[in-house]
């Protein structure tokens, strides 16, 4: 029987069962107690598995497998879900406050903003841009016109004209 738990027992004069009870009772409470301390404290501040398990003295290892166990991953998952809530909370105040940074990225992020650079190009007047894939040479006199084929012949020499 544990110091404590003789104590107890002898200082109320229970009985061993109502004392076994009693210690339950209270290490339950400080078990409860721990679990919230690292639910609000330690979990949310960790981004990774890494980091729970270094918090803890354990290997990662050690951590992915107590994700299969239901209530690890249920306190783990509210525990990330509060931290989550806890950055979108500061940054509500921090846009509220006037920092405009804060609130672009409140903007982008929760009401789906994003920055649009529409790139169009038009011809005159708005309408469409026409390609012609033949030069109009009808303008050009015969003189222009030989001198363009001998440009088109020393840049293609093998070209047949």
């Amino acid at each position: 029987m544990s110091q404590r738990l003789y104590t107890t027992y002898m200082a109320e004069k229970r009985t061993v069962s109502e004392a076994l009870e009693q210690a339950a009772r209270e290490l339950e409470a400080e078990v409860k107690r721990a679990v919230e301390y690292i639910e609000s404290n330690i979990v949310p501040k960790a981004r990774r598995d890494e980091e729970v398990a270094a918090f803890f003295g354990v290997s990662t290892r050690t951590v992915e497998r107590r994700r299969r166990v239901e209530r690890f991953r249920e306190v783990m998952e509210r525990a990330r879900a509060k931290g989550r809530v806890s950055v979108r909370r500061n940054l509500f105040r921090l846009a509220s406050n006037g920092n405009v940074a804060a609130a672009i990225f409140l903007a982008k992020n929760l009401l789906g903003y994003r920055d649009v650079i529409a790139n169009e190009h038009s011809g005159p007047d708005g309408r469409a841009i026409s390609i012609d894939s033949r030069p109009e040479l009808s303008h050009l006199t015969e003189e222009e016109l030989e001198q363009l084929q001998a440009f088109i012949d020393k840049t293609h020499p093998n070209r047949a004209s």
